[in-house]
């Protein structure tokens, strides 16, 4: 999810990822709940600090929104006229990019034991 915000000519795009992962393997000493919540919280910020390089990349290296950012910011404009005079493409290089990551570990099963006792 994409979403376009303008302060004060500022261009802003936001991006909301909501991904999630299971394990495949674990060692023979299987982590707890808690220890999910730190891989969680470990995968969710290099994630982030992934895409904020990649974006980066893309618009300063290769100059292209190739991630569909253009997409979003259609719909803040009436026309379609009105977003080709804007020039989505050279405005788009100065476009902030904000990523947003929810990461959540899935299907964990009997992988899992509880901190319970």
């Amino acid at each position: 999810k994409t979403k376009i915000k303008y302060e004060k000519g500022n261009k802003k795009a936001k991006v909301k990822l909501f991904l999630e992962g299971e394990f495949i393997s674990l060692p023979s000493d299987y982590i707890t709940e808690k220890d999910t919540q730190s891989f969680e919280k470990e995968i969710k910020e290099a994630l982030v600090l992934g895409f904020k390089q990649f974006s980066d990349r893309l618009q300063k290296e290769f100059k292209t929104d190739i991630l569909g950012i253009g997409m979003s910011a259609k719909s803040e404009f009436l026309t379609h006229k009105e977003f080709i005079d804007y020039d989505w493409h050279k405005e788009y290089l100065n476009t902030g990019l904000d990523f947003n990551v929810e990461f959540k570990i899935e299907r964990t099963g009997l992988t899992i034991r509880s901190d319970k006792k």
